[in-house]
């Protein structure tokens, strides 16, 4: 492929690369080294070098426990569920990602369809689909996924402190246990570089009918 590209008297023996021949019309013939024929035919092809992927900066946090409102309750209460996030580090926090795991949706008797005489197959469904707990407001109003991830409001600064809530409705009775996971950004490598104290965790509470 080089060879197709340099000029005929290039290809001539005798002829140094890089040098200058002189034809016996006059017409001189400028001739490439290889390094030079290789970058013209890589810009020719229109192929970059590869530019490596930036460095993700580490980011400290220290996350105080979660905690219910109140750990006894009643369905229907309307409970806060918060912790408190510092980054404690020298880097700012691009974003402060809250992920909560096991208040997962489950599939209920339909209560109001209790000792009723239905005349209507269609009037109440058999059952009901209800989680723990129905989430009211959320730091960033709502999830940005289907995987309960809360984004907490921005950057959080070295220094700063942010207290982070949810407000919920206790939905469904039972026991019940909440997993939580603090981490920055929505990349691997981001997710990876977050360093700190009291990122996992567990919050439990039970709930009785009303």
């Amino acid at each position: 492929m080089l060879r197709s590209l340099l000029p005929i008297s290039s290809q001539s023996p005798g002829v140094p690369p890089g040098g200058i021949r002189r034809t016996k019309n006059g017409v001189r013939l400028v001739t490439l080294g290889v390094a030079a024929v290789a970058t013209l035919s890589l810009g020719a092809c229109g192929v970059a070098e590869p530019e490596e992927p930036a460095a993700v900066k580490p980011v400290e946090l220290e996350v105080s426990p979660a905690k219910f409102s109140k750990t006894a309750q009643l369905t229907g209460d309307d409970v806060t569920l918060s912790m408190n996030v510092k980054n404690v580090g020298t880097n700012p926090a691009s974003e402060v990602i809250v992920q909560l795991i096991g208040n997962t949706e489950t599939t209920l008797a339909n209560p109001a369809d209790e000792g009723r005489l239905r005349t209507d197959p269609d009037d109440l469904p058999d059952a009901v689909t209800r989680a723990a707990w129905f989430v009211d407001d959320a730091p960033d109003r709502t999830p940005i996924s289907s995987s309960n991830l809360y984004p907490t409001g921005g950057v959080l600064k070295p220094g700063e402190s942010r207290e982070v809530k949810w407000r919920m409705n206790a939905s469904r009775a039972g026991s019940h246990e909440l997993e939580y996971r603090v981490f920055v950004g929505l990349t691997d490598n981001a997710a990876k570089a977050t360093r700190g104290t009291g990122l996992t965790g567990t919050v439990s509470a039970t709930i009785a009918n009303k």
